[in-house]
């Protein structure tokens, strides 16, 4: 093998480690986003249930205080605690559906990402075949050079043989 030969496949060698640790740089970055949006959606279903206890503590606080209201003959105290518990639930439902949108939003773009990075790996395999094809191209032209300048310097010792020495040299 030649200087040129070794050199040229070292390269090779070089440009695919590279892009293999791109790759799974890329990989590992991914899979963090990924458990990030994993973690942002388990604490959501958290704060669900959280939501959907706290909505039951407080229509059961609603329902002991409107029984002792009507015991006493308050029963301005109940409109007042319904109004009470109408703009609560209003609140929380608001906080609630923010919250969801931007978990969705978070998603899409994580969704996004991933196809990006679907394509990105793609396109280096692509790449990386194309490289690979190449070297392959590359080496057989450089053993026909080869093989023809074998041939040629056969060739030429011949002729001087036959054209200058009487004798073979």
């Amino acid at each position: 093998r030649s200087a040129f030969d070794v050199t040229q496949e070292q390269k090779w060698k070089t440009r695919e480690q590279q892009l293999k640790l791109q790759i799974v740089q890329l990989e590992v970055a991914l899979k963090a986003d990924l458990a990030d949006k994993n973690e942002i959606l388990d604490k959501i279903k958290l704060e669900r249930g959280d939501y959907s206890r706290l909505r039951q503590v407080n229509a059961n606080t609603v329902l002991q205080q409107a029984r002792k209201s009507q015991r006493n003959g308050e029963l301005s105290f109940l409109q007042q605690v319904d109004e009470d518990v109408q703009r609560d639930l209003g609140r929380s439902l608001a906080e609630l559906q923010a919250a969801h949108a931007e978990t969705v939003q978070e998603l899409e773009k994580t969704r996004s990402m991933l196809i990006l990075q679907h394509k990105i790996n793609r396109d280096y395999q692509v790449a990386w075949g194309s490289v690979r094809d190449e070297l392959i191209t590359s080496n057989r032209i450089y053993q026909l050079f080869t093989a023809l300048v074998i041939f040629n310097e056969v060739a030429i010792q011949s002729m001087y043989e036959l054209f200058f020495c009487r004798t073979p040299c």
